[in-house]
């Protein structure tokens, strides 16, 4: 179970099974520097930070890059 989520506080295994089952969740891993989506790209998903940080950057016209948030351990996005 993902403990590192407040989402799934004081429910037992077999909940956490069965939201997993309902979401159709499944896990991945991305490398540093690797893109999980852009900005404009419609998504049915969510997503969870498992482990590690992500950057949410905005990659102006010019190409210089912002950081608009930077997530860890347990946020949702």
């Amino acid at each position: 179970m993902d403990n590192k989520l407040s989402l799934f506080d004081n429910i037992t295994k077999e909940e956490y099974d069965r939201m997993m089952i309902c979401f159709h969740a499944g896990k991945r891993q991305y490398l540093p520097g690797e893109v999980i989506a852009s900005y404009g790209e419609k998504s049915p998903l969510i997503g969870a930070v498992l482990e590690g940080k992500v950057l949410m950057l905005r990659t102006n016209y010019d190409g210089r890059q912002v950081i608009l948030e930077q997530l860890s351990t347990g946020d949702i996005f």
